[in-house]
């Protein structure tokens, strides 16, 4: 079962867990189902491994996983294909 902010069937669950410590070199990826239904946590890691920014690692993921060339070009297929396709990464320096 999915469940989403703003689900009007039932009451969603909330977890919530606390981070001790956030430190220089964590990477947080927040991403919607049309994001990471294309993309394994796996092919998320390789990615990182390969990249030294996080726009490149998006667009890395975007053009390996996703089958677009660019992240222009992704937002115009989400648009036709009235799929969200949306992710935000932050780098802790």
């Amino acid at each position: 079962m999915l469940q989403s902010l703003g689900c009007n069937r039932g009451s969603l669950t909330l977890q919530v867990n606390e981070i001790d410590i956030i430190k220089r070199g964590d990477i947080f990826l927040l991403c919607t189902d049309g994001f990471w239904e294309h993309v394994t946590e796996q092919a998320m890691l390789t990615s990182l491994e390969n990249t030294l920014s996080i726009k490149g690692w998006l667009e890395d993921m975007v053009k390996k996983y996703i089958q677009v060339n660019s992240l222009s070009e992704l937002r115009r297929e989400s648009f036709i294909n009235r799929d969200n396709y949306t992710a935000l990464a932050v780098w802790v320096n």
